[in-house]
């Protein structure tokens, strides 16, 4: 007698049925207007995802049909109201997405190879950049039981991109991710998969644990609070670490390294300090600096991974400088 098989529960989110191909960001503002209002919420095994994934719909976050005040307002002086698919709006969700564009390995050898993706993710796909040569594509895991605040939902996209050192992309609890109906889609289903709520909790410990552990790191200096820091300093600590163009550093500590000076200098001052530093392409740094928004990276990643480089801290210089005295003074 064969035992019964307990079907995993469904995918909780929110699918745009009327658009097909992704939206590049050059639309009118009144395309955007009604691709933000269309998304319906829906309750899919993973093939029901996969078959709209390939035919270029998109997907995003459970999410309320109701118009929101933003706090912002027109230029007119009226409140601005939120579109339905505004994080003001999130609903009990289960899926979260990773983006990976800049990994070397291939989306089924990422599948074969890695635990957590191998084990816990339901779905993996390729993008629409995608190539042959260089495969970008889309993780998916969905937890069993619905997330129900946006605090939550972020804390484990957070701890997610921290495993996987990825590009975050965005801040927004309802992110629209666009479909594939290109040639170069490709796809992995584990449909049965699903990330357990213990695991999932356990993986922001261990992300929020790594925080305090860089926190900790940065108060021991003793000398500065975070918001103490100068530009002087962050271009010297900068200069302990070798810059892209040299190939020695990974695109995601690079990356990491933008979110700790944003955090800093959030202004023009931090993307000088950066152009000043690194190679970059036209308006990069620019775009990523408007991207970036609060993130749980502070200055605090920045100051360790000089210190690890041989950077030492003024008031630890200060400090270094006494004992030498002291030592000179006493064997006078």
């Amino acid at each position: 007698m064969h035992g019964t098989q307990i079907a995993a529960p469904p995918l909780v989110l929110a699918v745009n049925r009327h658009r097909v191909g992704k939206m590049t960001g050059l639309e009118p503002k009144s395309l955007w207007a009604q691709f933000n209002d269309e998304f319906e919420n829906v309750e899919w095994r993973t093939g029901d995802l996969v078959q709209h994934v390939r035919t270029g719909h998109s997907f995003c976050a459970c999410h309320a049909h109701i118009r929101r005040d933003t706090g912002k307002k027109h230029e007119d002086g009226t409140p601005q109201l939120s579109a339905y698919r505004h994080g003001l709006n999130l609903m009990p969700t289960s899926i979260v997405a990773l983006d990976y564009d800049k990994t070397t390995q291939k989306l089924r050898e990422i599948f074969e190879q890695d635990p957590f993706i191998h084990d816990y993710a339901c779905l993996g796909y390729t993008t629409t950049s995608s190539t042959e040569e260089h495969e970008r594509y889309r993780v998916i895991w969905s937890i069993p039981k619905p997330i129900q605040h946006a605090e939550n939902y972020r804390a484990l996209l957070d701890a997610l991109t921290w495993k996987y050192s990825v590009d975050p992309g965005s801040k927004d609890v309802v992110k629209a991710y666009a479909g594939n109906h290109t040639g170069s889609f490709k796809y992995i289903e584990s449909p049965d998969n699903r990330l357990p709520r213990e695991i999932a909790k356990a993986l922001i410990a261990e992300h929020e644990a790594y925080l305090a552990t860089l926190e900790k790191h940065c108060s021991n200096l003793g000398e500065k609070s975070e918001n103490e820091w100068t530009a002087r300093d962050v271009s010297e600590m900068l200069s302990f670490i070798p810059a892209r163009q040299k190939g020695d550093l990974p695109y995601d500590v690079w990356y990491r390294i933008l979110m700790a000076v944003h955090d800093a200098f959030p202004n023009e001052t931090g993307i000088d300090l950066i152009k000043s530093w690194t190679y970059y392409r036209g308006n990069e740094i620019e775009d990523r600096w408007r991207s970036f928004g609060k993130t749980r990276v502070t200055i605090a990643t920045l100051i360790a991974m000089a210190m690890d480089r041989g950077y030492i801290p003024p008031g630890r210089r200060n400090k270094l400088v006494g004992r030498v005295i002291s030592g000179a003074i006493r064997a006078r």
